[in-house]
Parts: C-alpha cells; sequence; structure tokens
C-alpha cells in the first residue's frame, strides 16, 4: 500500500471495524457505494480477519478472494 499511495489514481481509506461484527466497519459498504457513484473502476476492500463470522463482504462485494499465505 505504501507503493500505492504516491499514485494519483490510488484513494486509500482505512476504516476500523470499531468491533462490528463481519469483517467490516459497518458503513463499508456504503462508502463504497459512494465510491463507484464517483466513478471509482476497481474498489478493494480488505477484511479485518479471516474465520467464519468474516461474511459480510460477500454481500457487498460483486466478487471475493481469499489469499493464504
Amino acid at each position: 500500500m505504501e507503493s500505492a499511495s504516491g499514485d494519483s489514481g490510488v484513494f486509500i481509506r482505512s476504516m476500523a471495524s470499531r468491533g462490528s461484527l463481519g469483517g467490516m466497519a459497518t458503513t463499508t459498504g456504503e462508502v463504497a457505494d459512494v465510491m463507484d457513484a464517483f466513478g471509482f473502476e476497481r474498489i478493494l476492500i480488505e477484511t479485518v480477519g479471516v474465520g467464519q463470522s468474516e461474511l459480510d463482504v460477500a454481500t457487498a462485494a460483486d466478487s471475493t478472494v481469499v489469499v493464504l499465505v
């Protein structure tokens, strides 16, 4: 992310989950909708962790990707 932060075509916004369940902040879906309305072509949402309860991203995203390291 550090190398991408200098790119004028990239917008990075950190949003704390503030204890909400589901793996992301409660307003993440709405923020993604606003960014879409402003013409952002690609919106990446990173969840706070992995587990069986972090599924809210599936309702906010067109596609989901699980990265295992």
